[in-house]
């Protein structure tokens, strides 16, 4: 599982992503639209509900 957050508008979002190639689908759909500063986290399946906090 990947975490993928990216800036847009000044605001931090994040979304969630099973495969490879989700993951990169998701990272250009959100350039498209104008989203900056990437990040993507590898997550094993079971830490899918804990918290980063």
């Amino acid at each position: 599982m990947y975490i993928i957050t990216a800036v847009y508008k000044g605001r931090r979002i994040r979304r969630v992503a099973f495969s490879d190639f989700q993951a990169f689908t998701i990272i250009g759909r959100l350039a498209t639209e104008g989203c900056t500063d990437f990040t993507m986290e590898e997550r094993e399946e079971s830490e899918r509900w804990q918290s980063n906090s």
